[in-house]
């Protein structure tokens, strides 16, 4: 049978823990468990099940039975996606 006495001690010893445990500082993983894309400047494909998918203006590369396998293009700098409608070549300038 437990006593009062020993009843009153663990819970205080219950009690130091929680609060024990309120005051440690929780620490979150640096690495997200999940597996994303390797961003790459040239895709290829890896194996046979792999394919090219383009999304979003970029180019993936999906692989169902290798999930390791997704890779994504890099993105392009916005000057180098500018549509030039006046583009001329000559020795001398018009001004």
């Amino acid at each position: 049978m437990d006593s009062p006495l020993a009843n009153q001690t663990s819970k205080a010893l219950l009690l130091d823990r929680s609060s024990n445990q309120l005051l440690v500082p929780t620490v979150s993983p640096m690495l997200n468990p999940a597996c994303g894309f390797k961003v790459k400047g040239h895709l290829k494909r890896r194996c046979k099940d792999c394919f090219f998918v383009v999304r979003h203006q970029r180019l993936y590369v999906i692989c169902k039975t290798h999930p390791r396998h997704k890779q994504m293009s890099m993105k392009k700098r916005e000057r180098n996606t500018w549509i030039l409608t006046d583009a001329t070549q000559g020795p001398a300038r018009a001004w």
